[in-house]
């Protein structure tokens, strides 16, 4: 039985490692897409409202995908 634990242990371990490598990568690239916020911020807002609108019509097009 308490093999089974470590088992389950390092399994779990080992998502939750993958997990933040992602959010690691996700986190250094949204510091790269922003990084002239300080010299350009229109640039830096033009860059956001792009960015929800992408991901806006992704969601509303999954919705529509899933649904029908």
């Amino acid at each position: 039985m308490l093999t089974s634990i470590w088992t389950f242990l390092l399994l779990i371990s080992a998502i939750v490692s993958i997990l933040l490598i992602a959010i690691d990568r996700v986190g250094r690239f949204t510091a790269w897409w922003f990084r002239d916020v300080e010299k350009r911020p229109l640039t830096a807002l033009a860059k956001v409202a792009g960015t929800l609108i992408i991901l806006g019509a992704v969601v509303i097009k999954t919705i529509r995908w899933t649904v029908t």
